[in-house]
């Protein structure tokens, strides 16, 4: 962000939410929440251990599926908040056999359900983005908000979980 004020202020709305949801995510979930500033906004993640592989050499070439929320100077403009889903490089995924498009397609299917679910949601993206929207902000109930959408994600996340069981790679 180029408002490095907002940027912190952000970061620091964003660290409290993490901080109020981290021992349920872990506890109840098995999912990290992770906060910080990444490609001029700020930015949180939610994500389960076995969603994710890191190359030995540089995380960018890493393989992660997570749910995002964040806010960039564009988003700012337009008095928006940001939310994904993304799936990076699943055929890197360790311990599973992925198709990224087939995965995508397949997500895109059970979410249909639940789409209506979801603000300002769409499905009409690559694969590495397996859904994406956007909410308003609003500073009176800001947290709310975010905690909202993340436990929208909470109600969904079985469907990662399905499709990567259907995905397990066979070691024996």
């Amino acid at each position: 962000m180029k408002d490095k004020k907002k940027e912190i202020y952000y970061l620091n709305k964003f660290r409290k939410i993490s901080e109020k949801l981290e021992s349920r995510l872990i506890s109840e979930f098995q999912m990290e929440i992770n906060t910080g500033c990444l490609l001029d906004s700020v930015v949180m993640k939610i994500r389960k251990k076995n969603w994710y592989s890191r190359t030995e050499t540089d995380e960018k070439n890493s393989s992660s599926i997570f749910f995002s929320v964040w806010i960039e100077d564009k988003s700012l403009i337009r008095n928006q908040i940001y939310y994904n889903i993304h799936a990076l490089k699943l055929r890197h995924l360790n311990g599973y056999n992925i198709e990224s498009r087939k995965f995508a397609e397949a997500f895109r299917d059970k979410f249909s359900k639940y789409k209506d679910q979801w603000p300002d949601v769409s499905v009409s993206y690559g694969p590495q983005t397996l859904m994406q929207g956007r909410i308003e902000i609003n500073t009176d109930s800001f947290e709310a908000d975010i905690i909202a959408l993340i436990i929208r994600f909470l109600e969904i996340e079985f469907i990662i979980e399905e499709l990567l069981e259907e995905r397990k790679k066979n070691v024996y």
